[in-house]
């Protein structure tokens, strides 16, 4: 799924030549949003996961109010939860992510900005893990978790598509930032989506705070 990176490939390249390049680096909690057609599958106990953020920013300043911003992060999703087919349950998914952001920053005092935000992301996978914590949290392969972990999918897109929102304060070279993500791609693979019977749909969500600080 490469051709879906070219154009924020393209555009993260073009913008950095004339752009403000800035480091970002924070914490993340992450849940899954699950659809199964299945009316004997019930999960409960669903609880977030947290992890690191970061990665490298570019601010591209419009005006001195309207800022466009991208950049490459590492960002990793993932939640834990039990249901009545395999116990409890975690999983993670480790992505690359560019994101597209339009911000709007308004001076409080001096150097003192509020900030607004909102945009698109895509996510590029790099890795995914599942695993039973029922039984110690051993690690299954692929093949392994199409049985012991029915209740979720063993194949997953390597792409995800999503929208962002957030808020912030800037305090001259330095930012704090708090994010919200909702992922809009079906995380499961075609021919993963049917399994035993049961209609897999898979949504991401994403809080994360995170510094941000401008060379």
């Amino acid at each position: 799924m490469n051709k879906y990176l070219l154009f924020p490939t393209f555009l993260f390249v073009s913008i950095s030549a004339f752009s403000q390049i800035g480091i970002s680096v924070g914490v993340s909690k992450s849940s899954f949003i699950n659809s199964f057609s299945c009316d004997q599958i019930v999960i409960n106990n669903i609880k977030s996961h947290d992890s690191f953020y970061g990665g490298l920013t570019y601010n591209f300043p419009l005006s001195s109010v309207i800022i466009l911003q991208s950049g490459i992060f590492y960002s990793e999703k993932g939640a834990h939860y039990s249901s009545n087919f395999s116990g409890k349950v975690a999983q993670k998914i480790s992505f690359v992510e560019v994101p597209l952001i339009g911000r709007l920053q308004f001076e409080l005092n001096r150097n003192h900005w509020f900030i607004m935000e909102t945009g698109l992301f895509v996510n590029h996978k790099l890795k995914t893990k599942l695993s039973d914590e029922t039984t110690a949290s051993t690690t299954f392969s692929q093949e392994e978790n199409s049985s012991r972990l029915n209740i979720l999918p063993s194949k997953f897109k390597n792409y995800e598509f999503g929208l962002n929102c957030g808020a912030g304060y800037s305090l001259d070279k330095i930012t704090f930032l708090l994010r919200y993500s909702l992922g809009m791609t079906n995380l499961v693979r075609y021919e993963d989506t049917k399994t035993n019977g049961k209609n897999l749909e898979q949504y991401s969500r994403q809080l994360s705070f995170s510094l941000q600080y401008t060379l």
